[in-house]
This record gives C-alpha cells, structure tokens and sequence, in this order.
C-alpha cells in the first residue's frame, strides 16, 4: 500500500502545561501532515511535517480527551494528567 499505510497512533507529551501531540500512522515512525486534531471538543489544529500540534492545557484539566482524524480514520486517545 501508499507509504505510512496502517492504523494511526497518537503520542502526547506534556511539559509546563503545553501538551504536544505527534500524529503517526502505520508502523513507521514518520508522523503525519495533516491529521485534524481536536482536544475537549476543541478544534486545535492540523499536524505540521513533524505530525506535531501543540495544545495549552486551561488549569484545572484533570484528563485530555484528544481526538484525530485522517483521511476519514479517527484515532481517539484519553491521557490522564
């Protein structure tokens, strides 16, 4: 299949309440451009090169309910903070 053909997986790293979440599909390690990605019911925005958007996270958060979308493939991912 096209290259990154496979399921989407999301990563989410957070420092000084800033969360980044890295879009990759497939099993290759490349992140994807383009994936649309809402957090809380919030549009944040569309993954850059890198497969990376940024999100602040309002004070008092106590779990991030990220949602992306793909080319029509959903990937729904909950991080406890």
């Amino acid at each position: 299949g096209p290259p990154g053909d496979g399921p989407l997986d999301a990563e989410v790293s957070i420092d000084d309440g800033i969360a980044t979440i890295t879009v990759t599909v497939g099993d290759g390690p490349l992140g994807v451009e383009g994936a649309d990605v809402t957090v809380d019911d919030e549009f944040v925005g569309t993954t850059d090169a890198d497969g990376q958007v940024t999100y602040e996270i309002p004070d008092g958060t106590e779990e991030l309910d990220i949602l992306v979308e793909y080319e029509g493939v959903e990937f729904e991912v909950e991080v406890e903070l």
